[in-house]
């Protein structure tokens, strides 16, 4: 019983992340890079990145965030 209560717990867990996840890809993706050199240095988006940059996008964040001038590629 306890076994069954704490899987059902880490999957409403994962089922929020996911959520999350997918709510920051949709910010990111409509708000913030569109509007990059104006957005980059705002509060906001500082707020987002430490709350985790969603994986599918987040090498073209870190790109534009620092640069690559050495144009490396995964």
């Amino acid at each position: 019983l306890k076994e069954a209560q704490r899987k059902k717990k880490q999957m409403k867990e994962r089922h929020q992340q996911e959520e999350s996840i997918a709510r920051a890809l949709v910010v990111w993706n409509s708000e913030i890079l569109p509007n990059w050199e104006n957005m980059r240095n705002t509060r906001r988006v500082k707020d987002l990145w430490w709350q985790g940059l969603p994986p599918s996008i987040r090498g073209k964040i870190w790109s534009l965030a620092i640069g690559n001038e050495l144009n490396i590629t995964p």
